[in-house]
């Protein structure tokens, strides 16, 4: 008896040893692939920075007060010129501009064209240094990936001046909405201009802004309370202002439509009026003032107070900044096209409105 309990025993501790095998052999498996994920996204960072590295640069603006840095991308190269994509208000005040490529390399260049509505502008400058490591970015054979939130993306600018020239940063995606990319890659004051990429290497956006709320306590030590949160412009708002700057060759001025709107739920309430909508009318946006100006496009078209915007150019409207980011794109003389919800006769009737910017 004594013998079948040792057996037993033993039988039991050898499989005992077994899973204690197992699941040290899974739990290294386990490991060794986290750390292959890892490495793959530590290298695909890195191959994305060789790759694109030459071709972000700084910017640095003499104005009447001073001296700023901003940051660039080429995108072109034609005509023995480079041009570089920035925002508008790195370059608002300058009285010059320098591209500086690392190396204490500078090169003068000239202001193309600038969009304020969109603070995006056009430099250019010529290679006069013929040895220099500038690299074209091919904006034009760049197909965009979609941008979604949690992806990781990597910025590249000049934070806090050209002593940080081509800092790389990194994060995910936050939140897309409309024109703009919510990202929490570190951005700081120089950083505006500089590229957006993914980790296929693709220019995802333009990095325009970071929010950050900094005070100073009572013991006058600075503080900021908020962290992470920066933007980028998209890449169809990139490429439809390039196309425009360059066709024009100078300041985009983007018309204005004159109105001020609201979303709209079912039920619309607040201290001045309620309104009931029908239920056909599940999005759209409320007109709630118009401009008193006879030249406003507003005012030319006829739009009142409480039409509902439910379409401009065949696109929905959900919330406000879906106007503002179509007119964002648009220039004088366009046509838009409106469908609109107006009250005649006391019920709810869709309206085809068009429009000639102007």
């Amino acid at each position: 008896m004594k013998k079948i309990v040792s057996c037993i025993y033993i039988v039991t501790l050898i499989f005992m040893l077994s899973g204690c095998s197992f699941l040290q052999s899974q739990m290294s498996v386990d490991l060794i692939e986290e750390n292959a994920s890892v490495i793959k996204i530590e290298t695909a960072i890195t191959d994305v920075v060789d790759q694109v590295y030459y071709s972000c640069v700084g910017i640095q603006v003499k104005e009447t007060s001073g001296t700023s840095t901003g940051s660039g991308l080429v995108y072109k190269q034609k005509d023995g010129y480079y041009y570089v994509i920035t925002n508008e208000h790195v370059i608002k005040n300058a009285l010059t501009v320098k591209i500086y490529t690392g190396e204490y390399k500078y090169y003068e260049a000239t202001i193309i064209g600038k969009d304020s509505k969109n603070d995006l502008a056009i430099l250019r400058f010529s290679d006069d240094i013929k040895n220099s490591k500038i690299k074209v970015y091919d904006i034009d054979a760049d197909t965009f990936d979609a941008v979604v939130s949690g992806q990781t993306i990597i910025a590249i600018g000049c934070p806090l001046g050209l002593d940080y020239y081509n800092t790389v940063t990194s994060g995910i995606v936050s939140r897309t909405d409309g024109n703009r990319i919510q990202h929490d890659a570190s951005l700081n004051p120089g950083n505006s201009g500089g590229a957006l990429f993914n980790l296929s290497g693709r220019l995802i956006g333009i990095n325009v802004s970071k929010i950050a709320d900094v005070y100073t306590d009572e013991a006058k030590t600075v503080k900021t309370t908020i962290e992470g949160i920066g933007f980028a412009i998209n890449m169809t708002v990139v490429n439809k202002c390039i196309l425009d700057i360059e066709k024009l060759e100078t300041d985009i001025t983007r018309p204005l439509l004159g109105i001020n709107v609201d979303v709209i739920n079912r039920y619309i309430s607040d201290e001045a009026d309620v309104l009931l909508l029908p239920a056909i009318m599940d999005q759209g946006v409320i007109i709630r003032k118009v401009s008193s100006d006879t030249s406003s496009n507003s005012f030319k078209a006829g739009l009142m107070v409480g039409d509902i915007i439910k379409s401009i150019n065949n696109t929905p409207i959900y919330k406000s900044t879906d106007v503002t980011n179509i007119l964002s794109l648009a220039l004088i003389g366009d046509e838009v096209n409106m469908e609109i919800y107006r009250i005649i006769d006391g019920k709810f009737t869709l309206e085809q409105i068009t429009i000639t910017l102007s």
